[in-house]
């Protein structure tokens, strides 16, 4: 994208005496740094909620149902949609953990790892702590839902 960027900046100084085409040029500058902007700007709430062991955590459940529990012909309480509710609880309530531990590793992540930091830096703590609230109510709300839907409302 910085390539793309910068052949764009180059491109409006090159086309200088060409009003229309300069014009654009710029016009196109201004949309890929918007976008580059964008971009970076939805990469710090991928970090905060660490996506990549989200993923793997909600591709280890299907394996499990898939590959193991239906391939064993094991009798399951929960319909396919049910259970796609339940790996999204599960990754809601897994990223609110992994949030929390952003915000209350703060000073730890400062001394080791300053550039992985996202709380405090790039995503203010308030913001940071309604994401976690609003994360774990969307996982446990889900999670009370199936409860009832399996008869078992104490679990």
């Amino acid at each position: 994208m910085d390539v793309l960027l910068k052949k764009a900046k180059r491109l409006s100084v090159s086309l200088s005496t060409q009003s229309k085409t300069k014009k654009l040029g710029e016009a196109l500058c201004k949309k890929l740094e918007t976008w580059n902007l964008k971009q970076k700007n939805n990469m710090k709430y991928l970090k905060l909620i660490r996506f990549q062991n989200l993923l793997m955590l909600a591709f280890m459940q299907l394996v499990f149902r898939y590959l193991f529990l239906k391939q064993s012909y094991v009798d399951l309480a929960l319909t396919d949609f049910n259970y796609i509710l339940l790996i999204f609880a599960t990754v809601c309530i897994a990223a609110g953990g992994y949030v929390i531990n952003n915000i209350m590793d703060q000073d730890t992540d400062e001394i080791a790892k300053p550039q992985n930091r996202v709380v405090g830096v790039s995503i203010s703590e308030t913001v940071a702590y309604n994401w976690y609230i609003g994360l774990t109510i969307i996982g446990v709300g889900i999670g009370f839902y199936l409860s009832n839907v399996i008869y078992k409302p104490t679990f």
